[in-house]
């Protein structure tokens, strides 16, 4: 008699959008210290450019269900209006 396994639920969808044009080191270790988080969270991860456009995908939807940038009043706004939880990093 075999056990089935319990159905797994959807990976969340997080965007990291920080800037990496510079290149500085403490960017570099931001970026591979949230890539370690969300490996081991289960996050499914996409690294994005920093922009408001990243809060939805248009008809309301939402793109992410976090968000990991260095943000702005613009971007906080938006993800708090769309439910969207941000972090500064």
């Amino acid at each position: 008699m075999s056990k089935e396994e319990p159905p797994r639920r959807r990976a969340s969808r997080v965007a990291i959008a920080l800037e990496v044009e510079w290149g500085f080191k403490r960017h570099l270790e931001t970026y591979a210290g949230c890539l370690r988080c969300a490996y081991d969270a289960g996050w499914e991860c996409a690294i994005t450019a920093n922009t408001d456009q990243i809060i939805t995908l248009g008809e309301g939807a939402r793109a992410f269900d976090g968000i990991l940038a260095r943000t702005t009043n613009p971007m906080t706004m938006m993800a708090k209006k769309a439910g969207v939880p941000i972090v500064n990093v």
